[in-house]
Order: C-alpha cells, then structure tokens, then sequence
C-alpha cells in the first residue's frame, strides 16, 4: 500500500505585490483581486513556523519549501499567495512560535498593512 501526498495548487506565476521579511512593517495598496505573495524564511524542524492571519483575503497557496543544500535541520521558506477580494484595509499579521506554545512578547512577528482598492 502507498501513500501520496496531496496534490499542490499551483503558485501564482506573476503576484501584484511580493512581500518578504524586509517589508515588515510596511503599508501597501493593490486594486482588488490583485495576488500578494508573502515569502518569510521558516525552520519546522525546530518545531518553529509562522501563524499567519490573513483575514480580508483568500488563500490562493500555503506552501513550505525546504532547501535543496541537504543539510538536515536547515531552514527553507513559507510562501503564502493571498487573493485581495474585498476593498477596504487589512493588516496581515504573522508570528513565528511553536504551535502548542502560548505566543510571548518575545516571539518574531511581522506585519504588513494592505489597501485594497
């Protein structure tokens, strides 16, 4: 008997706005219906991964990809593509912790507010 494993949606080939670790903080206006894509650097074999809230959009991809280096343990990056599908202004709020962890003022967190016209 074999396992697979789910199949993947595909990835936006060519989102509105692409937001990385640098654009923490940040505030940024995309017309509705445009693709952001979110890319933060994330380690899951420490047992670490980033909550994401990303209310006000729709997720049109959740994926993780891990390096191709081959070094065990090493970290690779969460790639989010969100759909704006309503106007108004959100703020995506995203924190690293451990999921069965209660989140701390010293967890890493990033943010980035989105206007959606």
């Amino acid at each position: 008997m074999t396992s697979k494993e789910p199949a993947k949606e595909p990835a936006v080939s060519n989102p509105s706005l692409t937001l990385t670790e640098k654009d923490n903080g940040s505030e940024n206006t995309v017309n509705k219906n445009a693709v952001i894509r979110i890319t933060l650097d994330e380690n899951p074999t420490t047992g670490y991964t980033w909550q994401l809230d990303t209310t006000g959009f729709e997720v049109v991809s959740d994926e993780y990809v891990a390096p191709n280096n081959g070094l065990m343990g090493a970290g690779g990056q969460h790639t989010w593509d969100l759909k704006a599908v309503n106007t108004g202004t959100y703020k995506i709020n995203g924190v690293y912790k451990r999921s069965w962890e209660q989140q701390t003022a010293d967890d890493t967190t990033w943010a980035a507010t989105v206007i959606v016209k």
